[in-house]
């Protein structure tokens, strides 16, 4: 090629230049990223953390640095790429989660229906949380709908599986229809995990780790917090995906409402303590308050007489959420507000678990504890705000809203501390997964007549 000048000459030399550098580049992030991810950064598809697929289909999901890190900044998280936290290892270890068909619905929606209520405590396997905030060296793999039979015929060829793994099933009061026993029974080599133990009822039991913490379980015992609701969860991502790049977190100081406080009554005593008080101080305060506080406990998707998509909204432009403990301290509500950049409002009895949620047990038993010990110990250094009782609400709300730049400032170290916790709790339940020592060794253990042999860890 001829050039007239020396200009056009390094023109195109630079251009050349330039050119090459870009195939690399793009070499390097086909080559770094899955289609998918690689997708999901152009726009192109819907990132959707962990699978919800039938039994038939395995799902593999990967943490990548870039794409927790574009997810967190949606939600108001924002780390360096270059954070050590938020760097994916090269390396991944595969554990593969047998969600069982006995935990995965709760009841029939009604009676003369074939439409079942999903259940919620399975929300952590169904969102992206454990992507999310994972260290990247760990893909899962979840197997939903899967068996647990009485006969203890091995679901799904997890006797021959090798790599780590995971059975779950859910707490039930009655008839247990997949308990410790089946579940070992037909899982011998993956580590068990009961959910919905709102009471520590099953902490006896021989599971290996477990949704709702207490400080009565084994040290070695694994435990995954609840996280937001699969509903919520899915109504937020699909605001920011809809909104996006528009979308961000909005600072406290610039939130309609001072706090929301959307919860059914009938979960715990305490509950409808705070709604007489609310009730009471309401038509007195100029404190501008979202409430939507029924007398009905609901368990599907159409809470508090309140669409999803109106909650999180609700979320969205809230400074605080008041966060009474239900039947367990712990709740989706604390997650799905502080996902929201909504700070959780306590009361110091709720965080701590000082009394018993149901008003009988009280009544029998005096101001009893709640039975799982410490639910929330490790909010208790969190940078929320914690009442001594909800009479306090009022006047604690009217203080901290006088002060704009203090809210943005809690709300600030609110994410840092959230974003933290998380990422530790992940890393530690993948370091229990990854664990060989803790591995299930198969010995036969007693059982009723006409049972069937099942096994226990050494």
């Amino acid at each position: 090629m001829l050039f007239q000048t020396r200009a056009q000459q390094r023109t195109f030399c630079i251009r050349t230049l330039l050119g090459f550098l870009a195939i690399f580049a793009g070499s390097f992030l086909l080559g770094r990223f899955s289609t998918a991810e690689v997708d999901n950064i152009l726009g192109n598809t819907n990132f959707n953390g962990i699978s919800h697929t039938p039994i038939a289909d395995d799902v593999a999901l990967t943490s990548s640095s870039f794409l927790r890190v574009q997810r967190s900044r949606f939600l108001g998280f924002s780390r360096s790429l270059l954070d050590p936290k938020t760097t994916a290892p090269r390396t991944k270890n595969t554990v593969t989660i047998y969600v069982t068909k006995e935990s995965y619905h709760l009841a029939l929606r009604t009676n003369d229906s074939d439409d079942f209520i999903f259940n919620p405590a399975l929300s952590i396997f169904k969102t992206d949380i454990l992507q999310r905030y994972g260290t990247g060296k760990v893909q899962y793999i979840i197997r939903e709908r899967a068996e647990c039979n009485l006969d203890c015929n091995v679901g799904n060829g997890a006797a021959l599986q090798q790599e780590p793994c995971l059975a779950v099933t859910r707490h039930m009061n009655k008839d247990m229809k997949c308990d410790i026993h089946q579940l070992k029974c037909n899982y011998p080599q993956c580590k068990t995990m009961v959910t919905n133990d709102e009471m520590c009822a099953r902490v006896g039991d021989a599971f290996d780790a477990r949704l709702y913490y207490t400080s009565e379980s084994k040290p070695e015992s694994g435990y995954l917090p609840l996280g937001p609701r699969l509903d919520a969860w899915k109504s937020l991502k699909e605001m920011a995906h809809l909104k996006s790049p528009q979308f961000f977190i909005m600072p406290s100081s610039k939130r309609k409402f001072a706090f929301n406080a959307v919860f059914s009554q009938r979960t715990n005593l305490a509950r409808q303590e705070l709604a007489s008080a609310i009730e009471s101080n309401g038509p007195t305060s100029k404190l501008p308050v979202y409430a939507s506080m029924t007398e009905q406990e609901l368990e599907d998707e159409k809470r508090y007489a309140l669409n999803t998509d109106d909650y999180v909204e609700v979320l969205l432009d809230s400074i605080f959420t008041l966060s009474p403990a239900g039947h367990n301290p712990e709740c989706y509500r604390i997650f799905e507000a502080v996902e929201s950049g909504s700070i959780p409002v306590f009361s110091r009895g709720d965080l701590y678990g000082a009394r018993h949620p149901n008003p009988q047990n009280r009544k029998a038993l005096g101001d009893v504890a709640h039975p799982c010990k410490d639910a929330l110990v490790d909010w208790y250094e969190a940078p929320v705000v914690v009442l001594d009782s909800w009479d306090e609400l009022y006047p604690t709300m009217e203080r901290l809203l006088e002060d704009p730049e203090a809210l943005d400032e809690m709300q600030d170290r609110l994410r840092v501390w959230y974003d933290d916790y998380m990422r530790g709790v992940v890393s530690k339940f993948e370091d229990f997964m990854l664990d060989s020592t803790k591995s299930p060794v198969a010995t036969e253990i007693e059982r009723p007549v006409d049972s069937p042999p099942t096994f226990k860890r050494t």
